[in-house]
């Protein structure tokens, strides 16, 4: 079939790509159709790990070592703020992430002094599941 050699000719086609060449083939599909024949015959791709094979390379290697050296690794940082209708107040900044007790500290020593009286709404929403 046209669909399965332009799949072979390009391996990681995706499907707007595929989408494209059968357009240019006189051949019109939507997105839909094309996904439902893939699953319909089972046709799946794997998926590209997240790890480049070319970080394992001993050059490579040793330039991410010395970048971390100096620069360190990534951490988690947390910024919380109020929304008003004028924009955000109360803002800051965690070193890492928010738990119970920073936010109860948050809205104690932060967000509460920058309230007035009735000019505020409590969304309910949490932050965390």
């Amino acid at each position: 079939s046209l669909i399965l050699s332009l799949v072979e000719k390009t391996c990681d086609i995706t499907l707007k790509e595929l989408q494209a060449q059968l357009v240019e083939r006189g051949h019109c599909f939507s997105i839909g159709p094309l996904w439902r024949f893939f699953d319909r015959h089972d046709i799946t791709w794997k998926k590209k790990t997240a790890h480049a094979s070319e970080q394992d390379r001993p050059g490579i290697v040793k330039r991410r070592q010395a970048w971390f050296d100096s620069h360190g690794h990534w951490k988690t940082t947390t910024f919380v703020a109020g929304l008003r209708l004028c924009g955000l107040t109360a803002p800051m900044v965690l070193d890492g992430p928010i738990n119970g007790v920073c936010f109860q500290a948050y809205v104690d020593q932060v967000l509460v002094p920058t309230l007035a009286p009735g000019g505020y709404r409590r969304d309910g929403q949490s932050s965390q599941p």
